[in-house]
């Protein structure tokens, strides 16, 4: 559903901003919250279906007086030209008013959209019903996909070794797939037999004159 939204009445009637108190500056910060807020609450199929309307009092001089925010459509109205006029002028020249909303607190904008057939809705009312789906956006992403299952030609062929029982055959399809073992190196030289070696050599286990003993036996 197309979305057309008074922006200053919005922000007015939210208290967000005074009314013709607003101190230099006020009015732009009080844009940007509007429009952060409608860019993180509405998703982006209504996004691009979106047009907030403002007044030109303090209208960025940066911008023109039509850009796109997050996808959404900010107008600014002509200078000296009140932001009802242009609201009004796009509820007349809507293709399809029955299928249009019109978010504003504004008495002469709701006539006029009712004029058409379309909705119109309360500044506050709808913000309070927007903040209320977005605090019951699921905050835990969707579980995953499920996992493809076994293809039908190996299902069939355990079928076929469990019906037939054969004890070689089932050995070989639940034994473990065997590790590689890694070669074990011994770094320790190798021990020589001649007893002469003893005094050189740290790793030397036997005791002194052990090969005597052995020639004697």
């Amino acid at each position: 559903m197309p979305l057309l939204i008074d922006g200053y009445n919005v922000l007015f009637c939210m208290g967000w901003v005074a009314p013709h108190k607003a101190a230099p500056g006020v009015l732009e910060l009080g844009r940007r919250r509007l429009l952060g807020f409608l860019a993180a609450s509405l998703p982006p199929q209504q996004r691009s279906k979106t047009i907030v309307v403002f007044d030109a009092a303090e209208a960025p001089s940066d911008l023109p007086r039509k850009f796109h925010y997050e996808g959404i459509q900010v107008l600014f109205s002509a200078q000296r030209e009140e932001a009802d006029l242009l609201i009004e002028q796009l509820i007349a020249q809507e293709g399809t008013p029955k299928a249009l909303q019109v978010i504003t607190s504004d008495r002469r904008l709701r006539e006029a959209a009712q004029r058409r057939g379309a909705t119109a809705m309360e500044s506050v009312a709808w913000m309070e019903q927007l903040a209320q789906q977005r605090l019951q956006k699921p905050l835990l992403p969707p579980p995953p996909e499920k996992p493809e299952s076994v293809p039908p030609e190996e299902v069939q062929m355990y079928l076929d070794i469990f019906a037939k029982g054969d004890p070689e055959q089932l050995r070989e399809l639940w034994r473990p797939p065997q590790e590689e073992t890694a070669e074990v190196k011994d770094d320790v030289p190798e021990l020589p037999h001649d007893p002469q070696a003893q005094a050189s050599n740290p790793y030397y286990p036997f005791p002194p004159d052990y090969f005597d003993d052995l020639e004697e036996l």
